[in-house]
């Protein structure tokens, strides 16, 4: 009998379909590939680890934070505001109303009459609550704000500005793209790189 204790991990093929779906900002979604960076972070990071149905959900609730970090990095960055969805990316990951009913069971109950609007105001509610942790494990895993905040540009850089970084494709990391980068100051990197020093305030959704 298989031990049901063994600890499992939620990796990239199981969430590719909604990270197709979540990230899909830019024009042929080149987030794409920092996003499955950034989640290869949070699972050497232990936070896309699980044991059962409850913690899987948990570690879905993970992805969801990260995708509502990188909708509200584009809107601080480039105001491209895209709503969060986090109803439909939960569906898509399976994340039930019931397991989300457990993960906020010993917290203040949602007044909310509507079940609809009570789903996502839970799920909301566990974003906010998975933020802090998720931002952690980047910051620690992107080699802090300013290595961070360089993946984050680098996905979503389409002007001509993207071709004087990339030179032959860039390789995400390199020092000198990242350098110049960071110090060719303009308003919209000041914004977003005091949004990201500042611990990622959430945007209102």
């Amino acid at each position: 009998m298989a031990d049901t204790s063994l600890t499992k991990v939620l990796g990239w093929d199981d969430i590719s379909d909604a990270a197709r779906i979540a990230f899909a900002i830019w024009t042929g979604q080149p987030e794409l590939e920092w996003a499955r960076s950034a989640w290869t972070t949070l699972v050497r990071a232990g936070l896309a680890n699980y044991r059962n149905e409850r913690e899987r959900c948990q570690a879905a609730i993970h992805f969801l934070t990260l995708a509502g970090l990188y909708h509200d990095f584009c809107a601080v960055a480039w105001k491209e505001f895209d709503e969060p969805g986090y109803r439909q990316w939960a569906e898509e990951l399976c994340i039930s109303p019931f397991r989300v009913g457990q993960l906020v069971s010993d917290e203040p109950s949602c007044d909310e009459e509507d079940d609809d609007t009570a789903f996502r105001a839970a799920l909301v509610h566990l974003v906010a609550k998975a933020r802090e942790a998720v931002l952690a494990s980047l910051l620690s895993g992107f080699g802090g704000v300013s290595g961070l905040f360089g993946s984050l540009w680098r996905s979503g850089t389409t002007s001509a500005e993207a071709e004087d970084y990339e030179g032959s494709n860039s390789d995400d990391g390199d020092p000198e793209t990242e350098w110049r980068i960071l110090n060719d100051v303009t308003p919209d990197k000041i914004a977003a790189f005091s949004w990201l020093d500042n611990g990622c305030p959430a945007m209102s959704h």
